[in-house]
């Protein structure tokens, strides 16, 4: 009990978030400089690779897809510039400054929808180790933009929930610009604008606030025809966008790639939206939180469909958009779906029953057979990063949980 208080108490800190994602991202860096790790960082030698993230920056800025995102490059350079260091250090120092950042903003956007400091850092935490940002400069998951275009998404995303129509606009055009798919949010605005009409008060009427939330695009779409001229690459950008449609040739046209792609969905979006449903099943929520459910539905399904027809489904990064609106309210649900795992009364009851064992053992095995010997990266091979486990563990969870909340497992005193 003491203990618990003093965690209370701390989460209390003002300094506390600061603490925490700081930690975060420096095991970040450091579980991406292992020398068992092949990631984009370094060679396996502990060193910055500042000639291969050179060649990486360098297609950023010919190959049209990526030229047409030119925020975090010009952010690079003008760093790398600025102080003398390599390429590859000013990628690693930016990009783990605005996850770090992000990481805040998190916390920040969570404050609005929770009541406790503690549910808003558990909050940041699940975000800081989802499957695609902790593997975020992991083949194939190759992270770039992401860290800023995430700062870019969650500023908008808290001028939006305040109605603060000239920050939103700036900061989610800017995000469109950093990578385009922060577009998918879009719907999800527009639903949460309408849903929030009777609790949120603005003196513009719905229609126009929904016509503002979906400017950005327009300003976007400027920007990319304007910036393509500009740089005499129309021609290059139109061949790219007809070859996206091969997408979803690529994501299934072997039974590895097939398995490789739905499993990439699931090791992003699995664990909470399995922890979703658990809760939505024997829960009651507010309306206000029922709001992010369903944007983040909607969200999922659009972006799902996306990722999975234009884009390369193996980089699981792609899938992770639609958890924007179900991360601020998740730590608030895992503080009961979680906590289940760590209570000791639970395991006695789950192993009253031998039929439990016996499922779990069968589970256990088919969950190792597909782990380790029907999943594999097409791109880097098992040794190089831990994928693999990251997937067994996450689906233990799974299932030990299941059996927990459907074969009488479950601590009343947890349930209330």
């Amino acid at each position: 009990m003491n203990t618990k208080k003093s965690i209370l108490a701390l989460a209390e800190k003002n300094w506390t978030p600061f603490l925490i994602a700081l930690i975060c991202v420096t095991l970040s860096f450091l579980w991406h400089m292992t020398e068992d790790s092949d990631s984009m960082l370094n060679t396996k030698n502990h060193r910055i690779a500042n000639e291969e993230i050179a060649a990486i920056i360098d297609a950023h800025k010919t190959v049209p897809a990526f030229a047409q995102r030119p925020l975090t490059t010009l952010i690079i350079e003008k760093v790398a510039h600025a102080t003398g260091v390599g390429l590859g250090v000013s990628f690693a120092l930016i990009n783990f400054s605005f996850l770090f950042i992000s990481g805040l903003l998190l916390y920040r956007l969570a404050l609005i929808q929770v009541t406790k400091r503690s549910w808003a850092l558990l909050s940041m935490l699940v975000y800081f180790f989802c499957f695609s940002n902790l593997y975020l400069f992991f083949p194939p998951i190759y992270g770039y933009d992401e860290p800023l275009q995430f700062c870019l998404i969650l500023l908008g995303f808290i001028a939006l929930v305040h109605r603060k129509w000239i920050v939103y606009l700036i900061a989610f055009t800017l995000a469109l610009v950093a990578r385009e798919s922060s577009s998918i949010l879009i719907p999800g605005f527009v639903y949460l604008v309408w849903a929030q009409r009777d609790r949120v008060t603005s003196r513009i009427p719905i229609v126009f606030q929904w016509l503002i939330v979906i400017l950005p695009i327009v300003f976007h779409a400027v920007f990319v025809v304007v910036f393509l001229k500009w740089n005499g690459i129309q021609k290059e950008a139109i061949i790219d966008f007809w070859d996206r449609f091969e997408g979803f040739k690529v994501n299934t046209e072997t039974p590895q790639a097939a398995i490789e792609s739905l499993t990439s969905l699931f090791l992003v979006i699995g664990l909470p939206v399995y922890f979703l449903w658990s809760h939505l099943r024997r829960n009651r929520i507010s309306p206000e939180k029922w709001v992010f459910v369903r944007a983040f539905l909607i969200t999922l399904v659009i972006n799902t469909v996306v990722v999975m027809t234009v884009t390369k489904a193996r980089e699981a990064r792609l899938f992770a958009i639609p958890l924007f609106f179900l991360w601020p309210i998740l730590g608030e649900l895992l503080v009961q779906e979680f906590g289940m795992l760590f209570q000791k009364g639970n395991y006695k009851r789950l192993v009253q029953k031998w039929t439990n064992g016996l499922i779990f053992l069968m589970l256990l095995g088919l969950n190792y057979v597909f782990s380790f010997f029907c999943y594999n990266s097409t791109v880097s091979g098992d040794s190089d990063h831990y994928f693999n486990e990251y997937l067994f563990i996450s689906l233990i969870v799974v299932t030990i949980h299941g059996l927990m909340t459907t074969n009488g497992g479950i601590s009343k005193r947890i349930l209330k």
